[in-house]
């Protein structure tokens, strides 16, 4: 449970505009033999990582990404004017419904699944759910990986979003890795959580308050 990293007393109040749903891809950097991968981008917003897989000689057959809504996929192909030469599907769906097209049609598919800027919009439990739900859909071989970027903080703490009426979870390295052991635990699996933190930037542009203690998670999720 949530209490027993030690938070903070009581939740910080976020300033409008920390979570407004802007979304800051990072480069996927290592693929190894992307010819014999299953690839998929969550939250894929306007999929510049696949195209640039696409681009780099990855079979687009092979690559699929995902978002909650198609209105940013469907920008990205008005952005890119590939709509009819990327050969890339796209998947409108909701990770978090058992029954929605991403979870009953590629069960333990994909052998890469990159998620930036996605696991750190709820609350804990809900996102062991979620950490439990990407593993459903991970292959079972040893060597897929999920990886990604995320905001962190330097004191792990829950945080009020009152502008939007919710609440999330940030993570520094050491309760990242323990939801993962929870989530591997609860599903069977055996885990190798790499995660590194860097300096986020944002925090100084948009001027948020110092003691919600930002940083960038970047982290790889391995089976073994």
């Amino acid at each position: 449970m949530v209490e027993e990293f030690s938070l903070d007393d009581g939740p910080v109040e976020a300033p409008p505009g920390v979570m407004d749903g802007k979304t800051i891809c990072e480069p996927l950097t290592e693929v190894p033999d992307p010819a014999r991968l299953v690839f998929e981008k969550w939250s894929c917003c306007f999929a510049q990582e696949v195209r640039q897989l696409v681009l780099d000689g990855a079979p687009p057959g092979n690559i699929f990404g995902a978002d909650l809504s198609s209105d940013l996929m469907d920008m990205g192909h008005k952005l890119f004017l590939d709509e009819d030469k990327l050969g890339v599907r796209f998947i409108q769906s909701d990770i978090l419904d058992k029954q929605s097209t991403l979870r009953v049609e590629f069960k333990g598919l994909y052998d890469v699944i990159h998620a930036s800027n996605f696991f750190h919009v709820w609350p804990w439990a809900k996102t062991i759910q979620v950490a439990k739900d990407a593993l459903d859909l991970l292959s079972d071989k040893p060597g897929s990986v999920i990886l990604g970027t995320q905001v962190g903080t330097r004191r792990a703490k829950n945080v009020n979003f009152p502008h939007i009426n919710r609440s999330a979870f940030f993570h520094t390295t050491e309760t990242w890795k323990r939801l993962w052991g929870v989530a591997a635990n609860e599903t069977g699996s055996r885990l190798d959580v790499q995660v590194t933190e860097d300096y986020f930037p944002d925090q100084d542009i948009h001027g948020w308050p110092e003691e919600l203690e930002f940083i960038r998670l970047r982290f790889i999720i391995r089976r073994t």
